[in-house]
């Protein structure tokens, strides 16, 4: 829950820096002597300090949920074992071996039940 949570403010992050972007651009210097710069400059600090704690958020959950694997892509480091066939598969391989010029009907393939000879 939480991750989705930081995925979901990840969006609200990237609007929140445009926003600052498009206000950054379209103060002027006109403009910048008509407004108290003290206190804007108290509000852009203020919401930059949130969204880089937003952001700070966002990196350490990104990273510790990479810890656990989810994200991680290095699946050779962790090769698939050998399955044991004795759990799985109790009737045994499925294929069968036959020469090339041998000639065996399909029912008999597929019929579970009968048993075959493997190298006649």
């Amino acid at each position: 829950m939480a991750y989705q949570e930081i995925f979901s403010n990840s969006s609200t992050l990237s609007i929140g820096y445009k926003d600052l972007k498009t206000k950054f651009s379209k103060l002027s210097k006109e403009d910048l002597s008509k407004v108290n710069t003290s206190k804007v400059n108290k509000q852009l600090q203020k919401e930059v300090i949130n969204l880089r704690h937003s952001l700070a958020k966002f990196v350490n959950g990104y990273e510790n949920l990479q810890k656990f694997g989810h994200l991680s892509c290095d699946c050779i480091d962790h090769p698939k074992g050998l399955s044991k066939l004795s759990r799985t598969n109790k009737k045994g391989l499925n294929r069968i071996w036959i020469h090339k010029n041998m000639i065996i009907p399909i029912v008999d393939l597929l019929d579970s039940k009968k048993k075959t000879n493997h190298g006649t």
